[in-house]
């Protein structure tokens, strides 16, 4: 575990609050070289060996629940090495000049690939702070005190982090005393919805030997559900990411069906708490219930990295081989997207020839084919309907502001405008296309590309 000792701190949690009492919980801060944090690392590999005992007879649930273990304790002592206290924790983690890696409060075998992908295990994912950090945070403290609210959306576009800013507050939340039921991916909710709960009840309840007990004999919805039931006398929390997953049109009538039974039942799981639910702005279910929900259970995480957020990318990423790009040429083409400019930093240097460029270019394509008329005007920024159907929504790379369309990623721009002249809806006129083209940083030859083949026609 690179050298870190396992304390539970939790212990002291659970000494000073019986039954998981709601208060804050007194943790020592600093570095806690101390006879009491030394107490404390004695108890936490006594509730190991209780656990071990206890789950003799199944050696895997064992290893699973020792990892728990410590990676709720990494946790506590990497906020006691970091931070001096919940607000200065807030703050670094709200600040572009924090890059530094955190632990992943989720240990199970299914680790969305967003957390390592650059090749860091699954212990602890890359993280750098965002300034809507503090916001989410605050809008969370509204949530859990405001009666009327049960639950906070945070929506989207793509790859803009914010399944890196759920994480974040997972941590932040258990640092405080929370129990968290994190969900980092709700396709393999799915598909075992009973396991994966165990997954992430066995690391909310890592050090309670008694509790993980019941989970591990959790065998069907049922049981986790009233497992579920008989804990809200603690603090617990839902964080649940990828909601699209419960509601992906492709699916057959029988797995829709089978879909909207789990969904339902997550639902009752968390009826009684308060909730952080993650989803793409495009998720039609999360678009139909809108008028329902009140204006403050929305979160709208931001789309591109601020100019300060940018800037500090730049300074953590000073080594990367630009291959002959500037850096705002590298801005233009990624439209600052945090997941693409991960995807084409990899290994030190730029790739725009990645696997994740090639997909989004096939998935902009093929857009094309259903939305002409409104990708038209995110290209040359004329009007767009100010009111689309559902179906044909997609918030992935084109935005619409005071009535004009825009696409702020160019690699995605030009494969859109390659699909647009091979349906032969060229625009007519070379300065619809040349202003906004123009308007870029490194004044991209996209205009120029219009020109040539507007000649040819």
């Amino acid at each position: 575990m690179r050298g870190h000792t396992r304390i539970d701190h939790q212990a002291d949690i659970d000494r000073s609050h019986p039954a998981d009492g709601i208060q804050n919980p007194h943790m020592q801060e600093g570095s806690g070289r101390t006879t009491m944090i030394r107490s404390n690392k004695r108890k936490a590999l006594g509730s190991t060996e209780r656990l071990v005992a206890v789950q003799s007879n199944s050696p895997i649930l064992t290893h699973i629940a020792s990892l728990a273990i410590e990676r709720r304790q990494l946790i506590f002592e990497h906020y006691q090495a970091n931070f001096t206290s919940y607000s200065d924790a807030k703050t670094n983690l709200s600040s572009p000049n924090y890059f530094k890696e955190l632990p992943f409060p989720f240990v199970g075998n299914h680790i969305p690939l967003g957390f390592n992908a650059h090749g860091n295990d699954d212990v602890f994912y890359r993280y750098m702070g965002r300034e809507n950090f503090s916001e989410l945070v605050d809008t969370f403290d509204r949530c859990k005190k405001d009666h009327d609210i049960p639950d906070i959306w945070v929506y989207g576009l793509m790859g803009q982090g914010k399944s890196h800013l759920l994480a974040t507050m997972v941590y932040f939340l258990t640092i405080q005393g929370h129990r968290v039921v994190y969900l980092p991916d709700c396709r393999i909710c799915c598909v075992k919805p009973v396991r994966y709960l165990q997954e992430s009840l066995r690391f909310a309840w890592a050090d309670r030997p008694d509790k993980t007990e019941k989970i591990f004999n959790l065998r069907t919805m049922t049981d986790v559900e009233d497992f579920l039931a008989q804990s809200w006398d603690c603090k617990v929390m839902f964080v649940i990411d990828q909601m699209d997953a419960f509601d992906d049109p492709v699916d057959s009538k029988e797995d829709r069906k089978a879909t909207a039974a789990i969904k339902a039942w997550l639902t009752r799981c968390r009826l009684d708490g308060k909730s952080i639910l993650g989803t793409s702005a495009n998720n039609l279910a999360f678009l139909n219930i809108t008028h329902r929900l009140s204006h403050k259970s929305f979160f709208p995480s931001v789309v591109l990295l601020k100019y300060a957020e940018m800037d500090a990318w730049w300074d953590h990423h000073k080594d990367i081989d630009l291959g002959g790009y500037t850096r705002d040429k590298v801005e233009d083409l990624t439209g600052k997207l945090p997941l693409l400019l991960d995807r084409c930093t990899e290994g030190g240097f730029l790739n725009f020839d990645c696997k994740k460029v090639a997909d989004m270019i096939r998935q902009s394509q093929r857009f094309v084919t259903r939305m002409i008329s409104v990708l038209h005007g995110c290209i040359t920024e004329s009007s767009v309907p100010r009111y689309i159907e559902f179906e044909h929504v997609d918030h992935r790379y084109f935005q619409e502001k005071d009535g004009a369309g825009y696409c702020s990623c160019e690699i995605v721009r030009d494969g859109v405008k390659i699909a647009l002249v091979e349906a032969e809806n060229l625009p007519a006129l070379i300065e619809e296309s040349a202003r906004p083209m123009t308007m870029l940083i490194s004044n991209t030859p996209g205009a120029g590309y219009f020109m040539e083949h507007a000649a040819n026609k």
